[in-house]
């Protein structure tokens, strides 16, 4: 320890070096560890979820992420998670979240009430993304029924044009 506080540039050298050329070696334990921890830690597991999906819609719409989740949502996501559990219904938990084998009642997604699809304007984007418009949904009706009835929807709104 006291050689590690007497010679920190040499330490920190050999730990660039080491990521240098390990690189799969360290993207692999991050991967091994973020795993673990969203299988015991529900919020955690949300946090990830959460960002991931308001990154990549921010994306698909070519907007530029400058604020914080967190703004994003709305709300914190501790007083998210609230809020949706006050939505849960008897068979839902977080044991089931993200869970689907085709059947109903199995498990549940985060799902966007208004859909994602229907902004017009980057404002709009960001109301969508808001809290108020999310809800926990079976991940049945929202990855089958209600995905296909948006699909079959949009096509024949591009048939009328």
């Amino acid at each position: 320890k006291e050689w590690v506080k007497n010679n920190k540039s040499k330490t920190n050298e050999s730990v660039k070096k080491y990521r240098e050329n390990n690189p799969d070696k360290i993207k692999e334990q991050y991967n091994k560890s973020v795993k673990k921890r969203k299988a015991v830690d529900e919020l955690f597991r949300l946090k990830c979820g959460v960002r991931s999906s308001i990154s990549k819609t921010l994306k698909r719409f070519n907007i530029n992420k400058n604020d914080k989740t967190s703004d994003i949502l709305g709300c914190s996501f501790e007083e998210f998670k609230i809020y949706l559990e006050s939505k849960f219904e008897p068979w839902m938990n977080w044991e089931n979240y993200g869970l689907y084998n085709g059947e109903l009642n199995y498990g549940w997604d985060i799902d966007h009430i208004e859909p994602l699809s229907s902004a017009k304007t980057e404002e709009s984007v960001f109301q969508l993304c808001n809290y108020t418009n999310l809800q926990p949904l079976c991940s049945k009706i929202n990855r089958d029924i209600k995905k296909n009835k948006h699909t079959n929807i949009m096509f024949e709104l591009s048939l009328d044009f």
